[in-house]
């Protein structure tokens, strides 16, 4: 792992992040994230709280720090989220030296997010072959999807209530998943991790409770 130890803190508060659990926070946390990657890299910390978003882009360099009693919370609205391939809350494609850290929790509050998802689907927004009266998986948000990244750090969080697959790290480089928890049972595919075609990848210390793979 080449990630930076002595990269400066940021902390969230900083940039107007809110922790009140109902302000939408996701362009102050984007904000947050492409300013301190401008900045040559650091660590964007969230102290206690509960920190309302949408989808957010990871980038080169950078890492979300979740103290204990920090809780990244995913928006209900499925409206907020960005599919790019498939759809999740923290999105990261084609960067490097990135990391997700502490002993904090990510929330998908995917039960509520899929039933939304289906809502969409029934008023025509969303266009979805809908099969078994779900929503298929590349709609519904997971927690995190990684493609063509290297050099990932994923340590000590907890993983909660995945929309979808909770984690998914496609064609990356150089991968620790060390000491996370992940608790998902909210709704259909809740696979706990998914690895795809991906080198140099070491799972360690971890618990996994999931509804799927």
């Amino acid at each position: 792992q080449c990630l930076q130890s002595s990269a400066k803190d940021y902390p969230a508060s900083l940039f107007g992040i809110n922790s009140d659990g109902v302000t939408l926070n996701t362009r102050s946390i984007q904000f947050a994230i492409d300013h301190i990657h401008q900045q040559g890299g650091g660590r964007l910390v969230f102290d206690v709280g509960r920190f309302l978003s949408g989808s957010i882009h990871l980038k080169s360099n950078v890492t979300i720090h979740l103290l204990e009693g920090a809780v990244l919370l995913g928006t209900l609205n499925p409206l907020d989220y960005d599919r790019k391939g498939l759809t999740a809350f923290i999105l990261c494609h084609d960067q490097q030296n990135i990391a997700i850290t502490g002993k904090g929790v990510i929330d998908g509050q995917g039960r509520e997010v899929a039933r939304n998802v289906v809502a969409l689907v029934h008023k025509g927004l969303i266009k979805d072959a809908f099969r078994n009266d779900r929503p298929e998986v590349p709609i519904r948000p997971m927690l995190i999807y990684f493609r063509s990244c290297k050099n990932i750090l994923i340590s000590g969080v907890t993983m909660r209530n995945a929309a979808a697959w909770v984690q998914t790290y496609d064609q990356c480089k150089n991968l620790l998943v060390d000491s996370i928890t992940v608790d998902s049972r909210a709704f259909w595919n809740n696979d706990g991790i998914d690895i795809v075609d991906c080198d140099s990848v070491a799972i360690t210390n971890s618990y996994f409770d999931s509804d799927d793979d």
